[in-house]
């Protein structure tokens, strides 16, 4: 039998595209969409997200806070005593890579105590007016865990600009805040939080019901003289802004005429440390949405594809790490999401366990998710792409890897300090143990109520 031209050239084609590595078509969205009839599915509705941010914040052990019912007395001495401090029998570096010195830790847990704290205090509210590292400790001192290689074990989270906070302490020199976020408690500057009057003026501020989320890996607001706080501010992904209302909007904001930008409201620092609200000017053709996307595969997705390539960050220090970098993508949508893995297996999320599981059991398994669910591996969560051919594919924030030697003598791991969030293939990056990604998988989730 003849084949026709249009038939071998089809045939042709595809042999090609079966013989090329999946590196050919990794980037290609439609792609991974298309290996899923459930890709374009919305898996949870504002109404879904909403119930599940509540049920999170019922279970402690998420580590999702419902910041409106904190209790608004604060007791000093449990609050001390609840905060988080680094062992001091562990061997810690310098950034250098030369050894601390036996009291480093001595010196920055004097920065804060019982002595500093009353019995009783009120709690008071803030907003973040730009990004901030929580630190363990009230300081920028940065110790490692390793001479080389090693994370900041005094990050503790991060928070975005425009993010609101509850105000548990301040050092005695005013200098530190130490706050409670959605997800994260920690110390920061207090130069990067503006403290609402009261609690009615802090919620004037985050219950605005018209608002952009920044749906780029971040955007900067253009450079302004008249306000220099806010000049080229950093926005990452996840950033959530109240918009002007309409009928209030000017023509011009600080002579740049507002037709073709939203009118956005942005918190500032007055010289008195309080909370003021100026408006500033994002183009309408920036990558950032009105409201929060539908939660679909394709959206979640998109949006991680957006990171590919940027810095990885232990706890959010200058990058993303797993938790950080499926925060913010989930931030879009109106969800909180736990920092630790603790948390995610806590968290009344659908989840299909797999751990203790076989290989064969795990490919069978994410057959059937959906792009864009949650991986759960030993070092984080990751973005769940696809499978094509013996692989498993996700967008992950990864430190430090070990991958096939190039020798083709002998197999071989050799290290990589990869630092990035990339597209990885779970059956070809692997760990200090010796094991690959998809050997650490403990879980698929589903970000979804039960």
């Amino acid at each position: 039998m003849r084949l026709s031209k249009p038939i071998i050239i089809a045939i042709s084609a595809l042999l090609a595209l079966t013989a090329l590595p999946g590196a050919a078509f990794n980037y290609d969205l439609s792609f991974w969409l298309s290996r899923s009839s459930r890709s374009y599915d919305i898996i949870s509705g504002q109404l879904g997200i909403s119930s599940l941010n509540a049920a999170l914040a019922q279970l402690p052990a998420t580590g999702i806070v419902d910041l409106d019912a904190m209790p608004e007395d604060v007791d000093g001495y449990v609050l001390v005593d609840s905060m988080k401090k680094v062992d001091p029998a562990a061997d810690l570096f310098n950034a250098d890579g030369s050894k601390a010195h036996a009291g480093a830790l001595s010196q920055l847990e004097a920065k804060f105590g019982a002595k500093d704290v009353k019995p009783w205090s009120k709690a008071r509210y803030g907003i973040a007016v730009e990004s901030s590292d929580l630190r363990l400790y009230p300081a920028a001192d940065r110790l490692y865990s390793a001479a080389s290689g090693g994370f900041d074990v005094l990050q503790a989270g991060r928070v975005l600009p425009a993010e609101p906070c509850v105000i548990l302490a301040e050092t005695p020199d005013r200098a530190w805040f130490y706050v409670q976020t959605a997800r994260a408690r920690g110390w920061a500057p207090a130069s990067k939080i503006a403290v609402a009057f009261t609690k009615e003026h802090w919620h004037s501020y985050i219950d605005n019901k018209d608002f952009l989320v920044v749906t780029a890996e971040s955007i900067a607001l253009a450079p302004d003289p008249a306000v220099p706080s806010l000049s080229g501010l950093i926005l990452p992904m996840g950033t959530k802004l109240p918009l002007m209302p309409e009928d209030s909007v000017p023509q011009s904001v600080r002579g740049r005429a507002s037709q073709d930008s939203y009118v956005v409201l942005m918190p500032v620092r007055r010289l008195d440390g309080r909370l003021q609200v100026v408006e500033a000017l994002i183009p309408r053709v920036a990558d950032v949405f009105r409201g929060h996307p539908g939660m679909s595969g394709e959206n979640i997705i998109k949006l991680a594809m957006k990171l590919v390539g940027s810095r990885y960050g232990h706890k959010g220090a200058a990058g993303r790490d797993g938790y950080i970098l499926v925060s913010d993508i989930f931030r879009c949508f109106g969800l909180e999401l736990p920092m630790s893995n603790e948390g995610y297996s806590a968290g009344p999320f659908k989840t299909v366990s797999l751990k203790g599981e076989s290989q064969d059991q795990k490919l069978l398994a994410l057959r059937k998710a959906v792009p864009g669910s949650i991986l759960l591996v030993d070092s984080g969560p990751m973005v769940f792409l696809g499978q094509y051919g013996d692989d498993v594919y996700a967008i992950a924030a990864l430190s430090r890897v070990r991958v096939p030697s190039e020798s083709n003598t002998a197999f071989a791991l050799k290290p990589l300090d990869f630092n990035s969030v990339g597209l990885v293939g779970l059956r070809t990056i692997y760990t200090d143990t010796g094991n690959d990604l998809l050997a650490g998988l403990t879980a698929v989730i589903e970000p979804a109520g039960r």
